[in-house]
């Protein structure tokens, strides 16, 4: 599904706008794809501990890229 997204969006007149390829190509199918990646290693592990270090990894990043980004431009 990623795989056919990223087409649509590299080919589509729809998604002329640089922001949006890059939303939709990267952002979007980036994360059907990862999301699927991760589902089948915690089927195949019969493991839920991959998952949810993902999120908790990602949550950190996210927090520390808002931290980074509002001491970096001073609103902090």
């Amino acid at each position: 599904m990623a795989c056919g997204l990223l087409g649509f969006v590299l080919t589509s007149r729809f998604t002329a706008h640089p922001l949006v390829r890059l939303a939709l190509g990267t952002g979007l199918a980036g994360a059907l794809s990862s999301t699927s990646a991760i589902a089948v290693h915690s089927v195949l592990t019969n493991s839920a501990f991959y998952p949810l270090l993902t999120i908790l990894a990602g949550l950190a990043a996210a927090v520390a890229g808002l931290v980074a980004g509002h001491r970096f431009t001073g609103q902090a």
